[in-house]
């Protein structure tokens, strides 16, 4: 059975649990305008951003309302979350490193303070080092690098020893200032651009190494709450248990999942 575009942000196929969840939605016929909006609202949860934990609490309580307002785009226009004012802070610091660096370690710092721009501001593009936008590895050098070749060759071939090798690139494609754990991460890439390729601790992003994320004793809590939430053949039943399966793929990923997100450095870098 194909996947619903419903599970995309916990699932690549389908299994008997999702399989029955989605049966649950078939018999409910056509869904009211609020039920959906819970769903597309757990649809876009994504248990490694910094303020899981109350998205959380925004879910359940959409999902005993039968409604909600929140979701991407709902924030009101000039509103900044406090993260962001880090964000820029954080801009600021690297920049302030690249004024003082040799040609290689300013041009890596530059696609640092790309990609952390592009999430503060999506108009300001950041051109992916080895990942391509729909998360497959790169056979070769992108079209945006190719009159610095030899910048992007050596981040490319810089590898963080995490314990498995860990292409310098692939860190910094994957330095979501949303995350988490966005300054440890950050602490590590800019620690590698300075030679230092042992980290102290492991590069987090999206499902890599999401099993320690400091969320885990709560959304097991939540996942036990859920299933007792909603009458057999409700909307609240059926909301609850795409809850319950999402938290519990988000922090147990499939193996495929796993796989993809484990960025391991293709084996064209590694010769």
């Amino acid at each position: 059975m194909a996947l619903r575009t419903w599970w995309a942000n916990c699932a690549l196929t389908s299994d008997p649990e999702i399989e029955a969840i989605d049966e649950m939605e078939d018999a409910l016929g056509e869904l009211p305008a609020g039920v959906r909006a819970v769903r597309a609202l757990i649809s876009e949860f994504e248990l490694c951003h910094h303020d899981a934990a109350h998205r959380i609490d925004n879910m359940v309580e959409a999902i005993e309302a039968l409604d909600t307002d929140k979701g991407f785009g709902t924030r009101p226009p000039g509103r900044e979350h406090p993260a962001e004012r880090s964000w820029g802070a954080a801009i600021e610091r690297v920049e302030g490193r690249a004024a003082d660096a040799d040609p290689l370690r300013a041009w890596q710092l530059e696609r640092v303070v790309e990609k952390i721009r592009s999430v503060l501001d999506p108009t300001q593009p950041y051109a992916w080092l080895l990942l391509n936008e729909d998360g497959s590895m790169r056979d070769g050098c992108p079209e945006a690098y190719v009159a610095d070749r030899e910048h992007w060759e050596a981040t490319a071939r810089t590898m963080l020893h995490d314990p498995e090798e860990l292409s310098l690139a692939l860190a910094i494609d994957m330095l979501w200032p949303c995350h988490w754990r966005f300054e440890e991460n950050l602490q590590i890439v800019l620690d590698a651009i300075d030679g230092l390729l042992r980290p102290r601790g492991p590069f987090m992003a999206c499902a890599r190494n999401i099993e320690l994320t400091p969320l885990r004793g709560r959304v097991e809590e939540v996942c036990a709450e859920l299933q007792m939430i909603g009458e057999p053949g409700s909307a609240r039943r059926w909301l609850a248990a795409s809850l319950d399966k999402t938290l519990r793929l988000q922090l147990s990923p499939p193996d495929r999942v796993s796989i993809v997100s484990a960025l391991r450095t293709p084996e064209w870098l590694r010769t």
